[in-house]
């Protein structure tokens, strides 16, 4: 009887040493093969993602509105109806027409098609400029990004800006960061208005004899405007997120840049955009500041605490990690 139980006892042993040697193999290789930048891709969306536009930006907008246009600023936020996505848009008041996403086509058409206000519209290019020159990296975003890319990762922006938008946004961003910004993506895909739409804004545009100069330029800058392939920027060709045709272009997209069969990853701030990105086969993590994107490549295998402990360190410095982050990664390190 004590053979028996001896030889149970043995037995027990063996299978709790051959469960802990299959589960030692698995996170071995399991983890080798995710932290891989060869098989992973990481995605962004870039406003309230990446970068955000700084107190200054508001404060200038205003001081430029002030006396005349502080009106018809105050009308914006009105003069706005939901699309059926919930987002909210420009509506042309005499076709019912949704303005297209992205700052710079977004209020070329308010001048165009809801307030043809001469002096409103001599405002709106500076109130873009404003914004645009006033973009900067979320706290920590630039040094994650830079970790990534000297890991190998592809990084890929996949924006519902518009063209026109994106370009002086990378240019006042990599003039602020050395030319990170632009240096960071594999590719990059924009949205931007067709054809089609875009020929109807130049009869539109037509159509009105007294159109201040600076607008006329904003709008032929739009209509003008071309796939930048030199820098790897790209035209979803009128479609938006979450519309299903833009994660299909996003896809072809990082097929023709030799990213195909891969694990993509994606981070945005708007659920709906994530939600849409799965039905892809994307894989998706809704986000409001870094440290959300860092608990999501936690997750998928691509940074870890002990393993890219000098990039926690830089971003705790930075003040990415709240309070008790910074405590709980105290412990860690102990």
């Amino acid at each position: 009887m004590q053979m028996n139980y001896t030889k149970n006892i043995l037995v027990k042993m063996n299978l709790y040493l051959f469960i802990c040697c299959i589960f030692s193999m698995h996170n071995l290789f399991g983890m080798s093969l995710k932290n891989d930048p060869q098989q992973q891709v990481i995605i962004f969306d870039l406003d309230d993602t990446l970068i955000q536009v700084n107190l200054k930006a508001y404060l200038s907008i205003a001081w430029k509105a002030f006396p005349r246009n502080i009106g018809t600023l105050m009308f914006l936020k009105s003069s706005r109806a939901k699309d059926k996505y919930g987002n909210k848009r420009f509506k042309a008041i005499k076709t019912d027409e949704f303005s297209p996403g992205g700052a710079a086509t977004s209020f070329a058409f308010y001048g165009l098609y809801v307030n043809n206000d001469y002096h409103f519209q001599q405002l709106i290019p500076e109130l873009l400029k404003a914004v645009w020159d006033n973009a900067v990296f979320m706290t920590g975003a630039n040094t994650l990004l830079a970790y990534l890319k000297q890991k190998g990762y592809a990084i890929v922006y996949a924006t519902n800006k518009d063209y026109t938008s994106y370009k002086h946004v990378a240019e006042s961003m990599d003039a602020k960061y050395k030319n990170a910004f632009s240096m960071y993506p594999t590719c990059t895909l924009v949205t931007h208005p067709t054809k089609i739409s875009l020929q109807k804004w130049k009869e539109q545009m037509n159509n009105q004899s007294n159109l201040p100069e600076e607008f006329k330029q904003l709008v032929n800058q739009i209509i003008e405007a071309k796939p930048d392939q030199q820098n790897n920027v790209y035209f979803a060709d009128g479609f938006e997120k979450p519309q299903e045709e833009y994660y299909t272009r996003l896809i072809s997209l990082l097929d023709s840049h030799n990213l195909a069969d891969k694990e993509y990853i994606f981070f945005d701030d708007k659920p709906v955009n994530i939600e849409k990105a799965k039905q892809k086969n994307i894989k998706g993590h809704v986000v409001k500041n870094v440290a959300d994107i860092v608990k999501g490549l936690e997750k998928e295998g691509v940074l870890d605490p002990n393993n890219d402990r000098e990039l926690y360190e830089q971003l705790e410095k930075e003040g990415v990690f709240g309070f008790i982050k910074k405590v709980s990664r105290y412990f860690i390190k102990s």
